[in-house]
């Protein structure tokens, strides 16, 4: 007598089917733990938070900074504000390239994006959850260091010095539109940080590649406009000292100084006399050798961002993983 062999197939309705699919959620999550986890984060966001102390010890070792803030408050607050801010918009993006870079280059050279994508992860949902994941971490980096330049500040000048009495003065309409105005140029910034640095991540499907690539693009940025204006001068030709004002890095530069306004503030010459004049934006970094408005800035960085945006989605979509 023959042993029967029954066999049965389990069918998994539509609607199960999707509910064991990853959730877009899920993958946000576990992205920001994998990010968390790599001591690469860590250290880096120290940095930024570490630098932010910078400008208050430098303060504090001034001799003069108490009697200069007391009769040009408003003068000490926007520079004190303005410096913070730079040092965010440097080193942040900084720690952005790298992280951003790291996100997508980490599962190409460890091979675990064809586990992902063999458990149903979409090649296109895990690359926005990756972006929105960057995108998160930047903006907690952010109010981390708001917050933590606001404690440092009241600290330094409301406590120590005794300048409490002088808030009043320099939080003036003309410095909190200056100073959200800056802090808008830092957003941009690092949003051009973290799609420059996924876009030649997905490229070259390289950790190396990628963090290499997203690094000495600003460099190479800044490297040009030297070179081009050696060209200038060599050729005569107008054509080339106007090239930099389409590069992405000197763009970003000098991006603070076409779009905040001026402020207008009293402060001391080295001769002891007192002048009213407009205090413009620090610009960090080779801008261009010619002017433009801050239209052409923003539209210019808009061009780049969605390139990089498009060309990461499309290779992303298009490329199958088969390394």
């Amino acid at each position: 007598m023959n042993p029967s062999i029954t066999t049965t197939t389990a069918s998994i309705a539509p609607s199960q089917a999707r509910s064991l699919s990853p959730s877009f959620i899920g993958l946000v999550r576990a992205e920001l733990y994998k990010m968390w986890a790599q001591w690469t984060t860590r250290i880096l966001l120290g940095l930024v938070f570490a630098a932010t102390f910078l400008p208050y010890l430098l303060l504090l070792a001034r001799s003069q900074t108490k009697t200069d803030f007391t009769a040009q408050p408003l003068y000490w607050t926007y520079n004190v504000a303005e410096i913070s801010l730079t040092i965010l918009r440097v080193l942040g993006g900084f720690a952005l390239l790298v992280i951003a870079a790291r996100a997508v280059g980490l599962e190409y050279q460890q091979g675990t994006i064809r586990v992902l994508l063999s458990r149903g992860v979409g090649r296109v949902q895990l690359l926005t959850a990756k972006l929105t994941s960057v995108t998160l971490l930047a903006i907690a980096m952010v109010i981390g260091s708001l917050i933590l330049n606001s404690l440092l500040f009241l600290l330094q000048f409301g406590l120590i010095y005794g300048a409490g009495d002088q808030f009043s003065s320099a939080f003036t309409s003309g410095f909190w539109a200056s100073v959200w105005a800056y802090f808008l140029t830092v957003l941009v910034s690092m949003a051009a940080s973290i799609l420059l640095a996924i876009c030649v991540a997905v490229v070259g499907r390289s950790l190396s590649f990628g963090v290499s690539a997203a690094l000495s693009w600003f460099a190479a940025d800044n490297f040009a406009v030297l070179v081009l204006f050696f060209v200038y001068r060599l050729t005569q030709n107008d054509f080339w000292i106007k090239l930099p004002a389409y590069f992405l890095g000197p763009i970003l530069n000098q991006l603070p100084s076409a779009y905040v306004p001026a402020l207008l503030v009293q402060h001391t010459t080295e001769f002891g006399t007192t002048v009213t004049a407009p205090l413009g934006a620090n610009t960090v970094g080779l801008t261009p050798f010619v002017t433009y408005d801050a239209t052409h800035a923003f539209v210019v960085t808009l061009i780049y961002c969605v390139v990089f945006a498009v060309t990461a989605y499309i290779l992303t979509w298009r490329r199958d993983v088969l390394e």
